[in-house]
C-alpha cells in the first residue's frame, strides 16, 4: 500500500492517509474512511458520530439534493448568475490557483471557478454524501472536474495551507461550531491567499419589514448576523457585503501562517 498522493491527511488527527481496496487508512492514529459506492470518492466524514444537529443537518440535504438548484434559483431569480460570479470574483484567482470549496453541493460554483483563471483547479468537500454522488456524476465526463469528498467542514481532511483560495456559500449558520469551520478555512489556506464565507441573512435594519419576517419566521437563519467576531486577527482587507439584501458575503485575504487565532471554539 501506498501512501495517497491527493492531498487528504486524516481528519482526525491530520496523519498521513493510506490506500486500501475499499477506502483509506491512517497511517498514525489507525481511522479507516471508506469510499461511496459512486467512485472512489472518500467519506472522510470526523467525528464518526455527528452531533445531533450536524447529523439532522446532513439527512436535510440528502433529502433536498434532487431539488437543491432549483429552490436557490428560486430564491435569487435572475440575480443568480451575478451572484455566484461576485463570490468567485471576490477569490481573485489566479492561473494555476488551487481552490477548495467548503459545502460544493452538486457543483453549481464550478463552472464559474473553473472560467476564472487558466489551469484552475478545485477541491470539493461536502458534508452530504448525495450532494457529492450529484456532483461526481456530473462531473464525470467534463473536461475539467473538482476532487471530491465528503467531509465535515469543522474537521477539514487538508494539511495547512495547502490552497491558494477557499470558498465556503450555504451553511455556516448551522455549523455545530462556527468558529472552528472559519479556524478550518483559515488554517488549510496559504499565506496571502483569500477567504470568501457566505450564508442567508438579512441586514439588521431590513428584518423588521413583512417580507424579511416571512423569510425568518421560515428560516431563522435568515436572521443571523455575519460572524465577524469570529474571525481570526491574521487577516486583511475585510470586506462585509449582502446581496439581494438576503446573503451576506465576507472576504478577506490571510495575513500570516499563524491560523489559531480566532473566535472560541
Amino acid at each position: 500500500m501506498n501512501a495517497v498522493s491527493i492531498g487528504f491527511v486524516c481528519p482526525a488527527c491530520k496523519g498521513v492517509l493510506m490506500e486500501e481496496r475499499d477506502g483509506l487508512r491512517c497511517s498514525a492514529c489507525g481511522e479507516r474512511f471508506p469510499y461511496l459506492i459512486t467512485g472512489a470518492i472518500p467519506n472522510l466524514t470526523f467525528p464518526k458520530q455527528l452531533p445531533r444537529e450536524t447529523a439532522r443537518h446532513r439527512q436535510h440535504f440528502d433529502d433536498l439534493s434532487e431539488r437543491y438548484n432549483n429552490s436557490i434559483a428560486r430564491l435569487l431569480q435572475s440575480n443568480e448568475v451575478v451572484f455566484r460570479r461576485t463570490l468567485v470574483q471576490l477569490l481573485k484567482l489566479k492561473p494555476r490557483s488551487h481552490v477548495l470549496e467548503v459545502g460544493v453541493g452538486t457543483g453549481s460554483n464550478l463552472p464559474y471557478i473553473f472560467e476564472s483563471a487558466e489551469g484552475v483547479t478545485v477541491d470539493g468537500i461536502d458534508l452530504s454524501p448525495r450532494m457529492v454522488e450529484l456532483c461526481a456524476r456530473h462531473y464525470l465526463a467534463q473536461r475539467q472536474s473538482p476532487r471530491l469528498a465528503v467531509a465535515n467542514a469543522e474537521y477539514l481532511p487538508y494539511p495547512d495551507e495547502a490552497f491558494d483560495a477557499v470558498l465556503h456559500f450555504g451553511f455556516i449558520n448551522e455549523f455545530d461550531s462556527p468558529a472552528r469551520g472559519i479556524a478550518e478555512m483559515v488554517r488549510v489556506v496559504k499565506p496571502g491567499g483569500r477567504v470568501v464565507i457566505s450564508d442567508d441573512g438579512i441586514p439588521s435594519y431590513l428584518r423588521g419589514l413583512p417580507w424579511a419576517k416571512a423569510l425568518i419566521s421560515a428560516n431563522p437563519s435568515f436572521g443571523f448576523d455575519p460572524p465577524l467576531d469570529l474571525l481570526p486577527a491574521s487577516i486583511a482587507n475585510l470586506e462585509v457585503r449582502w446581496f439581494a439584501n438576503v446573503f451576506y458575503i465576507i472576504s478577506f485575504s490571510k495575513t500570516s501562517s499563524d491560523s489559531g487565532g480566532g473566535g472560541h471554539l
